[in-house]
């Protein structure tokens, strides 16, 4: 099975991205494209949604360089501020819901795939917070049980706009087809690891 980071990567850069926002500064391509070298994981995960059953990624510009650079160094191919895409500096927030393995009860897997995602402010609940991602697509996993016995499980990419994504805590709310929404917070630690931007300390 592919690495999740690419997994994502195939599946948002095969649609053009829009251009919005600001670029990437040219001092953090660079930052990027170094720490990718040493094979770091652009992606950071933010921890598992509140039902356990999937984990959630956050990638922006800078991380999607990283994970490029990576897979280059991985392969033993070179890749320069040239190998730098459109398309990685897209000023998006990539969000990822990855299917943990499912739950099986009396024999029977209990999977839950997700259909929708969106970002609001943590503990925002108005309808007026919420974001709305620009695209989104579904992929799947495969498991195999004990016995031999096989499934598939969902999961979404979604891209959402950066300059709307609140500049504090966040969350990433995950809806599935019945039973209650999932949660998985973004706190300014994980901001800071995906290179997101900030409200400056008060």
């Amino acid at each position: 099975m592919k690495p999740i980071a690419f997994m994502i990567l195939a599946a948002l850069f095969s649609v053009p991205a829009p251009a919005l926002g600001q670029p990437l500064p040219e001092g953090e391509i660079a930052a990027a494209i170094a720490l990718g070298r040493s094979r770091i994981a652009g992606a950071v995960a933010i921890g598992n949604a509140s039902d356990g059953m999937h984990q959630v990624l956050i990638v922006g510009p800078f991380g999607r360089i990283v994970d490029a650079a990576a897979k280059a160094a991985r392969e033993y191919r070179p890749f320069d501020r040239a190998d730098v895409t459109e398309e990685m500096l897209a000023p998006t927030l990539t969000v990822s819901v990855v299917p943990n393995k499912p739950l099986q009860m009396d024999g029977q897997w209990l999977p839950r795939d997700p259909v929708h995602v969106v970002v609001r402010p943590r503990d925002a609940l108005d309808l007026k917070w919420i974001i709305q991602p620009l695209r989104k697509v579904s992929f799947v996993r495969d498991w195999t049980n004990s016995l031999g016995m096989k499934i598939q499980t969902g999961g979404l990419i979604a891209e959402f706009p950066l300059g709307q994504i609140p500049r504090g805590d966040f969350e990433v709310v995950i809806s599935h087809a019945s039973g209650p929404d999932q949660i998985a917070y973004a706190f300014p630690t994980k901001r800071a690891m995906a290179r997101l931007p900030m409200d400056p300390p008060k």
